[in-house]
């Protein structure tokens, strides 16, 4: 589908470039995946208490 967006749009861009772009695309979208599996265990939040009783304000 993002080559024949690209193709519509850039009619002069040709199978080198939108394979290139391909590539690239995957190597980012595999970096994302990966760092977020990675980090996953080590942000891990704490709930904060939902009550107000002894609230000072």
């Amino acid at each position: 589908m993002g080559i024949f967006i690209l193709g519509f749009f850039f009619p002069k861009a040709n199978s080198r470039g939108s394979f290139i772009g391909f590539l690239s695309s995957l190597c980012l979208q595999l970096w994302i995946v990966v760092g977020a599996q990675l980090t996953k265990k080590q942000m891990k939040s704490k709930r904060l208490p939902l009550s107000i009783t002894n609230c000072p304000v």
